[in-house]
């Protein structure tokens, strides 16, 4: 059974619903038939099923009571007549009213419905807050909660909205500009995630800063995601390499890993990075540079916290949507220079170029 990408429930499926429950079939083998989960089917038998006219079944005051008790009398037969009659009533009760065809068109309805409420007369203010507020980087579902707490407009799902920007073509409001996520689970497998050593097994001295030579690392994206700013930042001193990578893979990243860290840091101890297909070439960069790496959790990004705080430091001079391709190495270089000469309280005031160049390491990469 396949649920890899999911599509909406088709009138062919819903007839198969439909004669199915007829025969007195459960859920769970409908949804099996149809290749769907079972909450699927669930949920579209209370979206789109029959809502009863009546919420209750009268209780006979009979249900209460012990045949045995009237043994011998004609009113063990009512009881247990009564009580048979309830029990039906009950079982026909619970199942799902359902027709294909109504459901069909109660769904067609619902999606109509939400695609044309922003552009009707009654949803004006509404669209006009929505707009407002997609400018100010809200997402819909923001949008949509502030609306239902507030209670001053009409409200609109983020449903209705998502379907409202993209038929408009207001994609650039949105955080990933329409570019809709993979979900974890459904990422393919990756022959490098085998072998990999998780940040559990580092050994205990780089947890505690007593030494230096070791390092995280991670890239920052540009305007094209495919433009990097490889960083590199040594965890007890500070020290930071940082290289421009245009139209990145994981080959251009080993290579320059290799070369920055050969050119600023020497020899060094472990790499700590996370794990973004930028650095599947990780076998390679262990055996060019001697080295062992290892990878934080999953969006665990505080594991690699001093990374994290120098690419904040570069994202001043270069925020988020700026255009890498007009950047040069020297750029990136000047940049790094003034953050590595900054002085740090953490360092008794002192650089952590001062610091790390106490250690006799090789710092040709460095202005």
């Amino acid at each position: 059974m396949s649920h890899s990408k999911y599509t909406h429930i088709s009138l062919e499926e819903r007839v198969v619903i439909e004669n199915r429950l007829k025969n007195g079939e459960g859920i769970v083998r409908i949804a099996t038939s149809l290749s769907r989960y079972p909450s699927s089917v669930s949920r579209e038998l209370k979206r789109n099923g029959i809502t009863p006219k009546t919420c209750r079944i009268n209780r006979p005051k009979e249900l209460s009571l012990d045949s045995r008790n009237y043994r011998g009398s004609s009113y063990v037969e009512t009881i247990r007549t009564k009580k048979d009659s309830y029990r039906r009533r009950l079982k026909d009760f619970n199942k799902p009213k359902y027709l294909a065809k109504e459901a069909s068109e109660r769904a067609s309805g619902r999606i109509k419905k939400q695609e044309l409420l922003l552009n009707t007369p009654k949803y004006a203010e509404t669209k006009y807050y929505v707009l407002e507020k997609l400018k100010l980087r809200w997402s819909p579902e923001q949008i949509s909660g502030r609306l239902k707490i507030e209670g001053k407009l009409p409200y609109v799902s983020h449903k209705a909205i998502y379907k409202y920007i993209y038929s408009e073509h207001l994609e650039k409001y949105l955080r990933r500009r329409g570019c809709k996520k993979c979900p974890y689970k459904n990422l393919k497998f990756n022959r490098t995630n085998r072998d990999k050593h998780n940040i559990s097994e580092r050994p205990k001295e780089v947890d505690d800063l007593e030494r230096y030579g070791d390092l995280e690392g991670d890239t920052i994206f540009g305007l094209d995601k495919k433009d990097r700013i490889l960083t590199h930042t040594d965890r007890k001193s500070g020290l930071l390499a940082a290289s421009l990578v245009r139209n990145f893979n994981a080959n251009k990243i080993a290579k320059q890993t290799t070369k920055d860290i050969k050119n600023v840091f020497g020899e060094i101890k472990t790499i700590t990075y996370d794990n973004g297909a930028e650095f599947t070439l990780w076998k390679e960069i262990e055996r060019n540079l001697e080295t062992t790496i290892y990878f934080a959790n999953p969006y665990h990004s505080w594991e690699r916290g001093r990374n994290e705080n120098a690419n904040g430091l570069i994202r001043d001079f270069f925020p988020k949507g700026t255009d890498f391709k007009r950047l040069t190495q020297k750029d990136i270089l000047r940049v790094t220079d003034l953050i590595n000469n900054r002085p740090r309280k953490r360092l008794q005031w002192h650089t952590p170029l001062e610091i790390y160049k106490s250690q006799t390491v090789a710092l040709e990469g460095l202005m």
